[in-house]
């Protein structure tokens, strides 16, 4: 994937990011045999950008699940508000789009003034999503989180008697200081499994930590 960033910027984490769909069709139109709508702004925008010394980051990417409404782009941000923004026309919209872009990039908060936004944008917004939280609640406390990095899963299987619980019983026992989580996916009318760990009496696993999740095959529902 290309990634076109506003000249004389650099693509900091504070940066707006202008998310433009390039395999977007005007609304009615089914011709195959030119360039895609959605191409053609994407292309616009990045000239408009140009030297414009804004910290806009433009993205291309294929599809954004709008089809039905023209071509369409995203505007999000670090801690800022997403916004969905469809109906759009490479020939007459992209002024404003960038305009948007830029009162979103101005905005703490990605949340442009409502009578400063082009009457096209105003009308035309899709959806409105709100920041990615960067705090959570533990304990009646706020706790910063201080990270966004994939959490790490280990998937243990095995035949009867192979010797699974045993291995969980370990780790959970010696998890030098690690937090760890445990999912047990149980296959049979009886959670055989589940039960063992609860009376497994692990003082860093009491009883009233495990929950069962009783809709369903975690296979099932996961995938």
């Amino acid at each position: 994937m290309t990634t076109l960033i506003d000249a004389g910027a650099s693509p900091r984490s504070c940066a707006s990011k202008l998310f433009v769909c390039i395999t977007c069709r005007l609304i009615g139109e089914t011709a195959e045999d030119q360039e895609r709508p959605g191409a053609r702004l994407m292309t616009t925008l990045s000239q408009l950008l140009q030297g414009g010394g804004q910290e806009i980051e433009i993205v291309p990417i294929e599809c954004l699940s709008n089809c039905t409404r023209g071509c369409t782009v995203a505007v999000s941000g670090p801690g800022k508000w997403t916004y969905v923004i469809g109906a759009l026309d490479p020939e007459q919209h992209a002024d404003d789009v960038v305009r948007f872009a830029r009162l979103h990039h101005a905005h703490a908060e990605g949340l442009p003034v409502w009578r400063e936004r082009p009457v096209h944008i105003r009308k035309n917004t899709i959806a409105r999503v709100p920041p990615l939280a960067t705090w959570r609640q533990k304990i009646g406390e706020a706790v910063p989180m201080t990270s966004l990095a994939k959490v790490p899963c280990t998937i243990v299987t095995g035949f009867l008697g192979a010797g699974k619980t045993t291995l969980v019983r370990h780790l959970l026992e010696n998890a030098g200081g690690r937090r760890l989580a445990v999912i047990v996916n149980e296959f049979g009318d009886v959670g055989i499994d589940g039960e063992i760990l609860k009376s497994c009496g692990i003082e860093s696993c009491p009883e009233e930590r495990i929950v069962e999740l009783s809709n369903g095959c975690i296979c099932c529902t996961v995938a």
